[in-house]
């Protein structure tokens, strides 16, 4: 009923830390962390456990969903959600990592009564890459990242600038923003007076900023660095008409399984979107035409991309009318909503 029932904390030695963490990478003491605090947990209301099972466990990452597997062993859970956010076939480059990473991710799989993936993909690949057997499969749910949209963040057609081309996350490789700056610079060619808004930093953010000095893009181009408040980046992005998802196709890049955080963030601020093929959600801009899906990860075709609505205003308000209605029918609610939805109608059909 939206009321926030009761917040516990428990702090593990091991899991303490003096250093920011890279968010890239994996922290062995960080599950060791989830394995205590899910057995903390169980054992400080065990009484109450004990009397009322836990309806629904869902565990975030195959660390924590096979902790409620073994929870429902032991007869404390009566339903286990293996709740996919980041997963890729070849996570680590290190074989063995690699191998403990997908051992642990099949057992999840195998055992969990469902599997919510973040993306189509996760589940196709584990079919068809990892050959896992589809009979031993939890029935796989596909249940995107969803950002509930804020009215007063889409400004009306009128207000917004329809030169403003927005990047925004961070300047790391992964993301392309090395592809961005060559391919805004074939664009100015033809378009002069558009501008590029790039949101964020990362470790190549001195690169992205001696290319832009390069190319003599000063005039044309600002970088803000990166910026904490969420409601900042919001409000600097809707201000923009087009938003940039330039992923480059990379060997064990997450992006191909992943749920991009950026593009949802877009369309949330009703920003027409040129993507790469490389993010599953590529797939829905081009068949729901909320934007431009390129060819490929090259220079030319992203340069197109936004060519397209700076060219043509009667294309970008008429996709941006479908990015709106598309943001407008998103909300964590009504996403989990639908997946729980679906979870009971595969219960009553088994």
């Amino acid at each position: 009923e939206g009321r926030e029932a009761n917040i516990k904390r428990k702090n593990f030695f091991f899991s303490r830390f003096t250093t920011k963490l890279e968010p890239t990478k994996t922290y062995i003491s960080l599950k060791l962390r989830d394995m205590c605090s899910n057995f903390y947990f169980l054992l400080a209301n065990y009484n109450r456990f004990k009397k009322q099972k836990i309806d629904l466990f869902i565990g975030v990452e195959s660390i924590n969903a096979i902790c409620g597997i073994l929870m429902k062993k032991m007869g404390f859970v009566n339903t286990v959600v293996y709740y996919i956010f980041d997963w890729a076939p070849d996570r680590y480059r290190n074989p063995v990592m690699n191998s403990v990473y997908l051992f642990l991710d099949k057992i999840a799989t195998y055992y969990s009564d469902y599997t919510w993936n973040i993306t189509y993909t996760i589940g196709e690949a584990k079919k068809n890459i990892l050959n896992y057997d589809e009979t031993k499969m939890s029935p796989q749910l596909y249940v995107p990242y969803s950002i509930s949209c804020k009215e007063d963040k889409i400004l009306p057609d009128h207000q917004i600038d329809t030169n403003l081309v927005i990047y925004s996350g961070g300047l790391i490789e992964e993301n392309g923003p090395q592809l961005l700056i060559p391919a805004f610079k074939l664009v100015l060619e033809k378009f002069p007076s558009a501008k590029l808004l790039i949101i964020g930093g990362g470790n190549i953010e001195h690169h992205i900023k001696d290319l832009v000095t390069k190319n003599d893009l000063q005039q044309s181009v600002k970088i803000t660095g990166y910026i904490a408040d969420e409601e900042e980046i919001m409000d600097l992005q809707r201000r923009g008409a087009i938003g940039v998802a330039p992923y480059p196709i990379i060997k064990g890049s997450r992006k191909p399984f992943g749920d991009v955080i950026k593009i949802r963030s877009y369309f949330a601020c009703g920003l027409v979107t040129v993507s790469t093929p490389v993010p599953p959600v590529s797939k829905e801009i081009h068949e729901e035409s909320l934007g431009y899906k390129t060819k490929d990860d090259s220079v030319q075709e992203i340069a197109k991309g936004i060519s397209i609505f700076l060219r043509d205003k009667d294309i970008l308000f008429k996709f941006r009318k479908n990015v709106i209605k598309k943001a407008k029918a998103t909300s964590w609610e009504k996403t989990y909503t639908s997946s729980l939805e679906k979870m009971c109608i595969s219960f009553r059909h088994i």
